[in-house]
């Protein structure tokens, strides 16, 4: 059976703890992966260090939520 991967399906998934991933990039097949240990960084109380703020003055960076999420997928998917 064949699972297509869309955007409703991705985003369940990534809030379950679930991501896919294939063993190579010529893979055929892609499994689902739930790590034991995650990261979530809790953004209503998180605090940006002055350092970290003055290190993204200097730098050419632009930080943004939930944007472009289709070209970030086929991004990845080209590297």
């Amino acid at each position: 059976m064949t699972l297509r991967l869309d955007n409703d399906l991705l985003l369940h998934a990534y809030a379950n703890g679930f991501f896919p991933m294939a063993e190579s990039r010529d893979a055929e097949e892609v499994f689902w992966f739930q790590p034991e240990v995650r990261a979530i960084l809790p953004l209503e109380t998180f605090h940006v260090p002055r350092s970290l703020a003055k290190f993204m003055k200097r730098m050419p960076y632009r930080i943004t939520v939930d944007s472009c999420f289709d070209q970030v997928i086929r991004q990845c998917s080209t590297i």
